[in-house]
């Protein structure tokens, strides 16, 4: 009986062994940032600089797939 579990039990076993193996590939394959997107910050100072009181500046912020923008109002 115990024969039979020890063979039953080999593939699961081996399959995990191969994607233990396998793993740091995918890892330093995927390690890489996508660069951020110049949005050319110099602009938005100066719009900020210009404002007059009370004005809210939108600037937009990195990643580039976000809906995330930087929200500032000038006193």
């Amino acid at each position: 009986m115990a024969a039979a579990n020890r063979s039953s039990s080999r593939f699961p076993r081996y399959a995990a062994l191969a994607i233990l193996l396998l793993s740091p590939f995918g890892i330093v394959r995927d390690w890489k940032y996508k660069p951020f997107a110049d949005f050319n910050f110099s602009k938005y100072v100066t719009k900020f600089e210009q404002a007059a009181s009370g004005t809210k500046v939108v600037i937009p912020t990195n990643p580039t797939w976000s809906t995330w923008t930087m929200e500032l109002i000038k006193r």
